[in-house]
């Protein structure tokens, strides 16, 4: 609706006829009378207009109907017109009906603000300088950002502005360690607590390194640090360097999806090593794998940081088209240490995904052979039966404590 109104306007301002009209001024501009006052009171009048519609308008329908306005504005021909059209977005500007911010947004982000359209172009950057001053610190930032990368799209000056990029090497350097995403940690249980000297710091939603500043530092050190996080999660008593290199705290409650995903990945590795190995062999050489993955599922989910349905997804996602079944008891048995001592203190429905996995990992129709008791491994060969029994017990739990209809009742019992 907005947007309709807007585009009534602005066709109003132009006029029905005005190519015609521009056609007979030129034509007689020696004889023509112009009266300005006249003119400004039609414009002010339409600027009410816009106005009323922009005040009842939320943010969302503000900014989609002022980029439909800058489009029908960028395609005049007349320079006039448009500095008059980009005028009254000025005037609501300075009468707090817009934000300077998202005016200048709309500005930037339009397709047709192009070196090509020279008169559009001259007439918006001129409007950015004048309502910059409205927009506070960061925002500023984010525009001449943007300022500076429809700058790079003219020829000549963007191998200028990439020489000038360039020429800040050194000092990327100079506060940045050389090699730094080829090292590796030396894991402990302490010292990594102190976050403004940890050398390791990753983003936890990018696992990329925080790095101070916007410059040009090799391109190693921007990518996603994946193989720091798994080294570190791969040893014992990594727990404190872990949260201290993610800026995770144990007292909140912190989801971390990156973590999450990288503890997958670190469950399927064995799996795909399990295959190479000979099933007869007594102690397999991922023993001490599994072991330490029990304990940091345990860890890395009853303190918040992971998810267990998700885990359990992205295990089942991974998996899927990957015939490992010497691998799957192994597995198993590292999520029922979860479950066995989780079950009774949360939902049923936080356990079903395993189902799902369960399927994709089993799917012989017939019995599996009876575990051989003598072998140390058996207890890993019974885990997915374990894991049957304590969510048939959890559902006969809560279906007791369900209030369900007499006659269900009765049956049931």
């Amino acid at each position: 609706m907005a947007d309709t109104q807007v585009a009534n306007i602005v066709n109003e301002i132009l006029g029905i006829n005005f190519q015609r009209v521009e056609t007979v001024e030129e034509a007689f501009s020696g004889f023509l009378v112009h009266k300005p006052e006249e003119e400004n009171e039609r414009l002010s009048m339409y600027q009410k207009k816009l106005s009323a519609i922009m005040t009842t308008s939320s943010a969302e329908v503000q900014e989609a109907a002022i980029r439909q306005y800058i489009t029908l504005t960028a395609v005049l021909t007349n320079r006039y017109k448009m500095k008059q059209l980009l005028g009254i977005l000025e005037n609501l500007v300075n009468t707090n009906i817009l934000q300077a911010r998202m005016l200048c947004d709309c500005i930037l982000t339009s397709e047709k603000l192009i070196y090509k359209n020279s008169d559009f172009w001259i007439e918006c950057f001129c409007l950015i300088r004048r309502i910059i001053g409205g927009v506070d610190y960061k925002g500023v930032r984010e525009i001449m950002k943007g300022c500076r990368e429809k700058a790079q799209t003219l020829p000549k000056l963007a191998k200028l502005l990439t020489t000038f990029v360039e020429s800040f090497k050194p000092c990327a350097q100079m506060v940045s360690i050389i090699g730094h995403s080829q090292m590796l940690p030396v894991v402990e249980f302490s010292g990594y607590s102190d976050h403004l000297v940890n050398p390791w710091r990753l983003d936890p939603a990018t696992l990329r390194f925080a790095l101070k500043g916007n410059l040009p530092y090799d391109e190693d050190l921007l990518r996603p640090q994946i193989s720091l996080l798994r080294h570190v999660l791969q040893q014992p008593y990594s727990r404190d360097m872990m949260c201290s290199m993610l800026g995770l705290q144990k007292q909140h409650k912190q989801r971390c999806i990156a973590l999450e995903d990288q503890l997958v990945e670190l469950m399927i590795l064995p799996m795909e090593k399990c295959e190479q190995e000979n099933e007869e062999d007594e102690m397999s050489s991922t023993h001490w794998c599994w072991l330490h993955l029990s304990s940091q599922v345990i860890y890395l989910i009853l303190i918040g940081f992971a998810s267990f349905p998700n885990i359990v997804m992205g295990l089942h996602n991974k998996l899927i088209g990957h015939d490992l079944k010497k691998g799957r008891d192994h597995l198993m048995w590292v999520l029922l240490q979860f479950i066995s001592g989780s079950i009774q203190r949360n939902p049923l429905a936080n356990f079903l995904p395993i189902i799902k996995l369960y399927e994709l990992l089993y799917p012989e129709k017939e019995p599996l052979p009876v575990p051989d008791c003598a072998r140390a491994h058996c207890t890993h060969q019974m885990a997915v039966v374990c894991i049957w029994m304590h969510l048939l017990k959890k559902a006969e739990s809560e279906l007791k404590t369900m209030t369900l209809p007499q006659n269900l009742k009765v049956q049931y019992e």
